[in-house]
């Protein structure tokens, strides 16, 4: 009976240590600079034409810090952020108003994929941003 109890005990030391560190390695991945550079995505166009998505000339960056701290030039203020593995919530508390956005994180080929949660796009969309 104890060496069952220390086989649990084991096993669920270790299944909780591998998803902290899972975690922890998930937000080191998100530390950083990341720029704006494509939407992916179902576009209307004026002329009742459509178009999936585009390149982005420029395009804002966000700097998340390891303090949650989130510098970036998309608004007139820097905000925060808070991230549980797959969900982004950032933080923008201007003066003017408050900006508060969800998306599911994901990562391909070194890009950071931010697709909306709920989507705010008809057929779905997401935002890519590369790494500085």
């Amino acid at each position: 009976m104890k060496n069952l109890i220390l086989i649990i005990f084991v096993f669920f030391f270790f299944s909780c240590s591998s998803n902290d560190s899972e975690t922890n390695q998930q937000k080191e991945s998100l530390i950083g600079t990341w720029q704006y550079v494509e939407f992916e995505g179902i576009i209307y166009e004026a002329d009742g034409g459509v178009s999936y998505g585009h390149s982005i000339e420029n395009g804002y960056t966000y700097n998340f810090a390891e303090s949650n701290i989130l510098i970036s030039n998309r608004f007139s203020c820097n905000g925060t952020y808070q991230y549980d593995s797959e969900i982004l919530t950032l933080i923008f508390d201007c003066s003017e108003n408050q900006q508060v956005s969800t998306y599911d994180v994901s990562f391909e080929n070194n890009f950071l994929i931010l697709t909306p949660n709920p989507s705010s796009c008809y057929e779905g969309c997401s935002y890519k941003y590369r790494k500085l």
